[in-house]
């Protein structure tokens, strides 16, 4: 009586979660709206940019700035772009500073 096998315990039921897109919690990325930043951290160090910024100068303009050295010593050139978009307006800033750094 004692030395009955007792039955297994019942598994449990498997759950299923959505994915962090379907919760809205996914990462930025280029093809929704955010910007590369591993490019245009490498572009910006090409330059040899001093810094840089993202601004949100109101809910629905982005305002991308960068300082890039000059000729001069303690004087920088500043690069801004304002766009609906983060991803556009890194990219106008960038080229922007770019064209500025081939005039040089």
């Amino acid at each position: 009586m004692g030395d009955e096998l007792k039955p297994p315990p019942a598994r449990p039921a498997l759950v299923s979660l959505p994915s962090p897109e379907q919760l809205g919690v996914s990462k930025p990325g280029p093809s929704d709206g955010g910007a590369d930043w591993v490019d245009a951290r490498c572009r910006l160090r090409a330059l040899g940019a001093v810094s840089f910024q993202m601004l949100n100068a109101t809910p629905d303009r982005c305002c991308f700035v960068c300082l890039l050295p000059t000729d001069q010593a303690n004087y920088n050139h500043r690069v801004e772009a304002e766009a609906s978009t983060e991803a556009e307006a890194v990219r106008l800033g960038l080229e922007r500073a770019e064209s500025w750094a081939r005039r040089r």
